[in-house]
């Protein structure tokens, strides 16, 4: 503990006391002494012991906690990964009450007080203090010779104390004392107890950004490769073992299966069993072509597989009278109750069979004095069906005017020879009835009935 020692200030006045005379003035003051020196300073005090440590203050309220998650398994340990960058401290939970200020220490015992600083210089004079009245003057007597000195008079009563002067101005501090040794360290109050309440988790803080993606490593050197292998031995094609110079063996290994190729017509396959010298050493087992060459071309293959079983016997190809041209036929043309007489129209078509299908067409076309019957109109297929469960598609032209959609079929009159023709009625419903000289359009000159189809015979 520092202790600033002020020095001592002497200050006051001088005052007189009357007398039966004048007081005489005050002589001048006599000169300053010098300042002597300064003592040696007083060895510090021992620092008195610490107090001991103030109760800890009760902890703060803590922040409520969010609801807690249902708790998963517990997963096996995993090994233990990177540490990743941490997050942003959370804020700082609010300041609990501060706690009781702990006893003061004893205080220590105060050192030796130090030597006295130097004296400061004297304060000016205080002012001269009033005379004392003088006493009555006695009756002069004659003018006698001179008699002895008489008894000197008594003291006059001494008059009021003048004002005491203004003190002087403080002499300045003399140099402090060196700090004397740290005394002992007090005993560590005990400690506060701890908090059972866990404060919130800090929030976890926001991942880096990615960072810039390296620039590109330079290209590595170009492996070995299949192609170009080439050789200019002259070989025979056969089975059995090989041994040829080549050119380079690139990235051929022992155990690769190989074609050894004059061309696409001519070539072997085989293991390579070793690469030595510039030469390649294989065994053939496959051979295709024949005769020897000069020039050969080495390529990787797949192991050929060992020959499948037999599949089954494809379906028989189309004959020879399967590619003939289709032949052609005159379809023959009636209504369901009468005749129709052709004049100068035609009926034409063709069909061929291709085993038991026959594929056609026919077309009906009128004439300027073609004479339809009534009722629908039936049409002659080239070969009978094996039933009358057919049918196909088939066209109406009213010649400058429209097409109309029909459908040929033999279920309508139950035959395997002819079919009729049906498409939609004009009246209400969605049935459809058969195709006459008069429905779904009056059929003139130029107007014309088209089917074309595949059915199965006998």
């Amino acid at each position: 503990m520092k202790i600033n020692i002020q020095p001592k200030v002497n200050s006051g006045g001088n005052n007189g006391g009357g007398s039966e005379g004048p007081q005489g003035p005050i002589g001048p003051t006599g000169p300053q002494g010098e300042i002597g020196p300064t003592g040696p300073t007083g060895v510090t005090g021992s620092t008195g012991a610490n107090g001991e440590t103030g109760a800890t203050g009760p902890i703060g309220p803590t922040g409520s906690t969010g609801v807690q998650g249902a708790i998963g398994p517990t997963g096996n340990q995993g090994n233990v990964g990177a540490t990743g960058p941490t997050g942003s401290t959370g804020p700082t939970g609010a300041q609990g009450v501060a706690g009781e200020q702990g006893q003061q220490g004893i205080q220590g015992s105060t050192g030796p007080t130090g030597a006295n600083g130097a004296t400061g210089n004297t304060g000016p004079t205080g002012p001269q203090g009033t005379s004392g009245s003088t006493g009555a003057t006695g009756p002069t007597g004659g003018v006698g010779p001179t008699g002895a000195k008489g008894d000197t008079g008594s003291q006059g009563i001494t008059g009021p104390t003048g004002a005491a002067g203004t003190n002087g101005t403080n002499g300045t501090n003399g140099t402090n004392g060196a700090t004397g040794p740290t005394g002992p360290q007090g005993p560590t109050g005990a400690t506060g107890a701890a908090s059972t309440v866990t404060g919130p988790t800090g929030a976890q803080g926001a991942t880096g950004a990615t960072g810039s993606t390296g620039a590109t490593g330079p290209t590595g050197p170009t492996g070995a490769t299949f192609t170009g292998i080439t050789s200019t031995a002259t070989l025979g094609i056969a089975t059995g073992g090989y041994n040829f110079p080549v050119n380079t063996f690139g990235a051929l290994q022992v155990g690769n299966y190989i074609r050894v190729q004059h061309n696409e017509s001519n070539y072997v396959e085989g293991t390579i069993t070793m690469l030595t010298g510039g030469y390649i050493y294989m065994t053939s087992t496959y051979a295709v072509g024949s005769g020897e060459y000069s020039s050969w071309t080495i390529l990787l293959m797949g192991v050929r597989g060992s020959t499948g079983s037999t599949g089954p016997t494809g379906a028989t190809g189309a004959g020879a009278s399967d590619l003939t041209a289709w032949t052609s036929y005159t379809p023959s043309l009636r209504t369901e109750s009468g005749t129709i007489s052709l004049g100068n129209g035609s009926s034409t078509g063709a069909y061929k069979l291709i085993g038991k299908t026959c594929f056609f067409r026919a077309q009906f076309v009128v004439g300027g004095t073609t004479a339809i019957g009534a009722n629908s109109i039936l049409i002659g297929l080239p070969v009978a069906a094996k039933s009358p469960n057919f049918q196909f598609p088939a066209v109406g032209l009213d010649s400058g005017n429209a097409w109309y959609e029909y459908t040929a079929n033999g279920l309508y009159i139950g035959s395997t020879t002819e079919f009729a023709l049906l498409t939609k009625s004009t009246g209400t419903g969605s049935s459809s009835q058969g195709v006459s000289n008069v429905f779904p359009f009056s059929m003139l000159i130029g107007d014309y009935i088209a089917v074309s189809g595949s059915y199965e015979v006998e």
